[in-house]
């Protein structure tokens, strides 16, 4: 049984959640005689805001505005190799695209890692977008975001996403993580996980570049 903090012994419902349930911890009824109630130490606790300022250029060649990089960093050959290297460490295919590619746009490689671990493996099962494309996304997001006072950049995003799943998709005939690694096919891989993650590099770069122009 689970029960909320939220009163002395109270059931937990999903059904019918008290007003409070997203503010609290929901805990195992044996931990519960152990909890004081709620109102004090049981809210999730405060995340500092991540600092991710970076300045906004305008691309006359698209009409928008996009943020300002670095494009000293973005080396393809220097990108694929640490993106390589990283995916030999042991990170998912998303991670390793996201890492190599984020400190151009003034992001963090921890963040970016932990933001993308979900998306290996075509989202933990094969069965969804590839890794790679995944983490190529997430850096476009990066590219164009101007954060929460401005939503609406949200549509360029959408178009950035797009562009970069058909370039992936005119490389290797599908985005679908199963289909390339060729999981029931009796032909066989169509790519493979190094082989997504160095056209997922060059395709975000391709694109960075173009923003940039």
């Amino acid at each position: 049984m689970l029960l909320c903090l939220c009163g002395i012994g109270k059931r937990y419902s999903p059904a019918l959640p008290c007003s409070t349930h997203k503010l609290h911890r929901i805990i195992p009824h044996r931990e519960a005689l152990d909890q004081p109630p709620c109102g004090t130490i049981n809210r999730i606790p405060h995340r500092p805001k991540c600092e991710y300022n970076v300045e906004r250029t305008k691309s006359p060649a698209k009409g928008v505005t996009v943020n300002a990089i670095d494009m000293t960093k973005l080396d393809l050959e220097a990108c694929k190799a640490q993106a390589a290297a990283y995916h030999k460490q042991g990170f998912n295919c998303a991670q390793a695209v996201a890492c190599s590619l984020a400190p151009a746009l003034g992001f963090d490689t921890d963040s970016a890692f932990r933001i993308l671990e979900g998306f290996g493996a075509g989202m933990g099962g094969m069965t969804e977008t590839c890794g790679a494309l995944s983490g190529a996304v997430a850096i476009l997001g990066l590219l164009n975001s101007e954060g929460m006072a401005n939503p609406t950049t949200k549509r360029h995003s959408y178009k950035l996403s797009r562009e970069a799943a058909a370039r992936f998709k005119d490389k290797n005939t599908t985005t679908i993580c199963r289909e390339l690694k060729g999981v029931g096919s009796d032909a066989g891989p169509i790519r493979s996980c190094p082989g997504c993650i160095d056209d997922a590099v060059e395709i975000a770069i391709q694109i960075i570049g173009e923003q940039q122009a």
